[in-house]
């Protein structure tokens, strides 16, 4: 039994083990395990133990499904997420992984998580526009979003006439070759409203994937809410303000 077929095994258990507790009503012990699982699903699929792109797919989706799940259960909202019925349906596509034959996520789990974006890039290096009727600190942040988790960096380090200094790198180690069509990288920009005592969305950008070019870019800011369907676009401002990045991007030999 080579090494991936024995992670395969471990993983079946482990979501069997997840949809116990959740079946149960331990919906702290099943989202934690959900977590856990989708973590190891996720590193698998950037790992050299699974060479075949169909089975890093399927894993990334299943991945997905878990942490949807995980934030449906913290959330207490069951409208539109995942079920537990639904990952119930995982565990014979988990088992599916060692044989021949792989079977995929039903489209009718996987349908429930399209809204959700896959937000991926190799390595970025933001800094944001700003003016005093636009951002009133520097405790401010970028987020870069990812299907499942989202992707904080620190608050910005300094303010140089309009523009929030951030300057640091975010690695998304998913490769861009399994992203399918219509994905896109979405940034977030948070602020601190010291009155309310809160955080709260500012404005957010994306990039389309044929975007994706290795070296500066400036792409535009647009108006809360975020909007990943990307159907509802509204400039944040009629000023030159926008977002600016650096990309590196790697290929594994």
């Amino acid at each position: 039994m080579t090494s991936f077929e024995k992670s395969v095994e471990k993983w079946g258990t482990a979501l069997k083990k997840s949809t116990d507790f959740d079946s149960w009503g331990q919906l702290v012990e099943a989202s934690k395990e959900y977590i856990r699982l989708a973590k190891l699903l996720r590193m698998s699929a950037v790992s050299t133990d699974c060479a075949d792109d169909n089975k890093k797919r399927v894993l990334l989706k299943i991945a997905t499904c878990l942490e949807t799940r995980s934030k449906n259960l913290n959330s207490g909202n069951s409208s539109e997420d995942i079920k537990l019925e639904d990952l119930k349906k995982l565990i014979p596509v988990l088992q599916s992984l060692t044989s021949v034959s792989v079977k995929d996520v039903p489209v009718a789990v996987t349908a429930k998580v399209e809204k959700q974006k896959q937000i991926r890039s190799a390595s970025n290096t933001p800094s944001s526009d700003n003016e005093d009727d636009i951002f009133q600190n520097t405790e401010s942040y970028a987020a870069a979003v990812d299907l499942c988790k989202q992707q904080n960096t620190p608050v910005a380090t300094e303010r140089v006439e309009n523009y929030l200094m951030f300057g640091v790198d975010v690695h998304i180690q998913v490769p861009l070759e399994i992203l399918s069509k219509g994905s896109a990288i979405f940034f977030e920009l948070f602020h601190y409203k010291h009155k309310r005592r809160s955080t709260s969305s500012k404005c957010f950008s994306f990039m389309e994937l044929d975007e994706l070019k290795p070296g500066p870019c400036v792409i535009e800011l647009y108006r809360k809410p975020t909007d990943f369907r990307k159907k509802k676009l509204n400039l944040l401002t009629s000023k030159p303000l926008y977002l600016h990045l650096v990309l590196t991007i790697t290929k594994q030999l």
